[in-house]
């Protein structure tokens, strides 16, 4: 076998794995098998360790949620360094013991590398990364907005109701609008084609308007409540009587046969012609998650923008919590550092348990913190190397030994 032909082997084996490169090279006129193929990169050198001074840790997922190792990599050369079967702070402390070339660790806020560094490398300036600062910061608000669910609850109420009036009373009038426009186009004999070129409907949106003997206002046929009943809907709710449920028992005795929402319904529709409609299906409330990601996001829509501040107008408490960590995360963003601690005590003398515990957990890891905020580096690194780790492990269907996919992962990184 020439050089050449192993380099080609080996280059297929990096790109898709045994099994896939070896097919790939029979379909090329190569015929070879998958166990040459591993054989070749196995056989390949690996690039020569250089000593470290900046490094990123973070942990990856030999099964997520039961089994995770470690991925510790150089920030100034770009490259991965060593992939460790375990997640533990001894690990950790044990390789940074043999490394006291290391100067700078950036890791996240988690117990294991903050033990695992400090114990290894002492005199190391340990850096929080910014992304998990922020997602801390995300997760905080979260839980604070999570323990005042009633005031988010009451808030959807005042700014869904509105709105969702507008949109019902605007579609129904859209839709009978288009609905008697295709109405008189056929009864001055025009084709379907051409109703349709000059609607914008398909055919098949046409074809179902001519199927509709009578036209209503709510946009339907009822097929499933005959005339009869909703006669005496409609003087029902005339009368006053708007309980969905008591006029769907009321029909029930006298023969209906239809479904609870078909009512339910048609009283929706009642009430919009009457000007007093509700939303198709009224909201209960916010998630706290969905609430916080709208506050902390840099884009909002029109509707999100309203309910930030429906909701920061309303509750006193819940805008002094928005703006404190909002004010965290322009901060961090803006490479703020010196106004981590007024900031930091401000937090300490909200109030707030929530982000009082939150304010705590940062005292205790202030220098590191405050390095994020300010220091060039971060996990971000580190990350991407981590999904080229779980590509890789995909690739070979989750098979590969620990010494074969840390093998695959150093040769990529090195090109």
């Amino acid at each position: 076998m020439t050089d050449r032909l192993q380099e080609v082997l080996f280059q297929f084996g990096m790109t898709c794995a045994a099994q896939p490169a070896a097919k790939l090279a029979q379909r090329l006129g190569l015929p070879t098998s998958s166990t040459t193929i591993l054989r070749q990169i196995k056989a390949h050198p690996l690039p020569r360790e250089q000593p470290a001074r900046v490094v990123g840790v973070d942990d990856w997922a030999w099964k997520k949620g039961q089994r995770y190792g470690s991925l510790i990599v150089d920030l100034e050369r770009h490259r991965v360094i060593m992939v460790q079967p375990k997640r533990s702070s001894a690990a950790i402390s044990q390789w940074l013991a043999t490394h006291p070339q290391v100067e700078i660790v950036s890791r996240d806020r988690g117990t294991v590398y903050i033990e695992g560094v400090s114990a290894g490398a002492p005199h190391a300036q340990q850096v929080a990364d910014r992304f998990h600062l922020l997602l801390n910061a995300r997760e905080t608000l979260t839980a604070f907005l999570a323990g005042h669910r009633k005031d988010l609850s009451l808030t959807a109420e005042l700014t869904t109701s509105a709105t969702a009036k507008h949109d019902v009373v605007r579609r129904v009038a859209e839709q009978q609008e288009r609905v008697e426009q295709i109405y008189a186009l056929r009864e001055q004999g025009v084709r379907r084609a051409e109703i349709a070129r000059r609607t914008g409907l398909s055919l098949r949106s046409i074809s179902r308007s001519f199927q509709v003997a009578t036209w209503r206002q709510y946009g339907r046929a009822w097929k499933s409540a005959p005339e009869p009943y909703l006669a005496y809907l409609r003087q029902r709710f005339n009368e006053g009587c708007h309980n969905a449920s008591l006029l769907y028992r009321e029909i029930q005795q006298q023969g209906y046969a239809g479904t609870y929402p078909t009512v339910a319904l048609y009283l929706r529709h009642l009430k919009t012609e009457e000007g007093t409609a509700l939303p198709a299906r009224t909201r209960q409330g916010f998630a706290p998650a969905t609430i916080a990601w709208w506050m902390l996001s840099e884009q909002r829509t029109a509707e999100q923008e309203r309910v930030v501040q429906q909701i920061v107008a309303t509750h006193p408490h819940i805008q002094r919590a928005y703006l404190l960590v909002r004010q965290f995360y322009a901060l961090v963003r803006q490479h703020e550092g010196l106004l981590f601690s007024p900031w930091l005590q401000e937090m300490e003398e909200s109030g707030f348990p929530v982000l009082m515990r939150w304010a705590r957990g940062l005292r205790q890891d202030a220098s590191a913190v405050r390095a994020g905020i300010d220091g060039p580096w971060s996990n971000g690194m580190v990350e991407g190397f981590i999904n080229r780790l779980k590509t890789l492990k995909r690739q070979m269907y989750g098979r590969a030994s620990l010494a074969l996919l840390e093998r695959r992962l150093l040769l990529s990184s090195e090109g």
